[in-house]
């Protein structure tokens, strides 16, 4: 496992971890979560202590689609972390100035497991997600230079477009040996922030849950794939600066 070293001026600005189960299938193929109703209920209440403020997602949907959350726990009105359930589907979100990696696991160890005691049948995990969306806003040098200089990415054509490069949407993705998908988005946007154009980054690492994958080890491992990622893609004096 490797140790987190937090960065001073990180351009962390949310982390999402997410977990996926299996769903029934009615007679026209359709997906839905059996048990939902009465574990939504349940899960609530053993969570209240830490997460008492509830907040219900798509007030006008009648029915609750699987794998979109329904439901939105706070700790406190707007502050984080944040936790989405919905039939499917469980989200965990925290913001940067609130992460450090130990105290995120630790919370979705928790919740996973007031998660399966909420369910009267067990129900089979058969997906993990881990997002980490970075911003990058110092973009003095143009967003191209910036991207290459210092995200070590580059981009080009081999042919000429008139006028000058004003968006920018890149996305790859590399399997690993143990099945985990990487994947490095880039992009351009503003920072909700500061309010300034910018380039997002998003490094995520899923897998595909199999029969013999233990979930504790794979979520280290997402983890492991991410933070190693985010620290090959920075170049060394540009990461050494976030930490000045």
């Amino acid at each position: 496992m490797s140790v987190d070293v937090k960065l001073k001026n990180a351009p962390l600005q949310e982390v999402v971890f997410e977990i996926n189960w299996q769903p029934q299938y009615g007679d026209f193929g359709n997906e839905f979560d059996l048990g939902f109703d009465l574990a939504q209920g349940k899960f609530a209440e053993l969570i209240r202590e830490f997460f008492p403020v509830h907040k219900r997602l798509n007030t006008m949907q009648q029915l609750p689609e699987f794998g979109q959350p329904v439901h939105q726990y706070w700790t406190d009105d707007g502050t984080w972390p944040v936790v989405h359930h919905g039939p499917g589907i469980l989200t965990i979100h925290q913001v940067e100035q609130n992460y450090i990696w130990k105290d995120f696991r630790k919370l979705i160890d928790r919740i996973i497991k007031q998660l399966t005691r909420s369910y009267d049948a067990s129900i089979s995990y058969n997906k993990l997600n881990l997002l980490y969306m970075d911003a990058f806003d110092d973009l003095e040098a143009g967003f191209l230079n910036f991207l290459e200089d210092n995200l070590q990415t580059k981009i080009s054509n081999g042919y000429d477009m008139p006028g000058t490069l004003d968006q920018m949407s890149l996305t790859r993705s590399y399997v690993q040996e143990s099945n985990i998908v990487l994947t490095h988005e880039f992009f351009t946007a503003v920072n909700s922030k500061t309010s300034q154009k910018a380039i997002l980054m998003n490094i995520s690492a899923e897998k595909e849950l199999q029969k013999n994958d233990e979930p504790d080890k794979v979520i280290e491992e997402l983890h492991d794939i991410c933070s190693a990622s985010f620290k090959k893609i920075l170049n060394k004096t540009y990461y050494d600066s976030l930490n000045q």
